[in-house]
């Protein structure tokens, strides 16, 4: 029986070694798979670049649609607590007390809003 390290090393050498198969290889053998197509066309570079324009315009979607996202620091609320006194709350200053922070990619198309117009001030 093989330790763990030597299966881990094994099936990472086979996963190094393995590689997609690209169309014309694909239409050479006569393999007629969906998937198989399907990994093909990823594997390319035209692939790659229509799936990252895909990501990138679904996060513009998003960051164009709900601008905004709960703060991380407290988790939406808008309080602080005091480190010390349990019953203590004051407004939590990152968010100004609404619990929502400025999506980072709507804060970049502001920044290039403004560059653009030459309103920055």
């Amino acid at each position: 029986m093989r330790s763990l390290a030597a299966t881990a090393t094994h099936h990472t050498a086979a996963l190094l070694l393995a590689r997609a198969p690209m169309p014309a290889e694909l239409l050479a053998t006569g393999e007629s798979t969906a998937t198989s197509h399907i990994a093909a066309w990823f594997a390319t570079t035209a692939g790659l670049l229509t799936l990252t324009a895909l990501i990138t315009s679904g996060y513009a979607f998003t960051c164009w649609i709900w601008p905004f996202k709960p703060c991380r620091y407290c988790h939406g609320t808008g309080k602080r607590r005091a480190p010390f006194d349990i019953r203590a709350v004051r407004i939590h200053g990152r968010c100004n007390g609404t619990g929502l922070r400025l999506r980072f990619g709507r804060r970049v198309y502001e920044y290039l809003r403004t560059e653009q117009r030459g309103t920055r001030r």
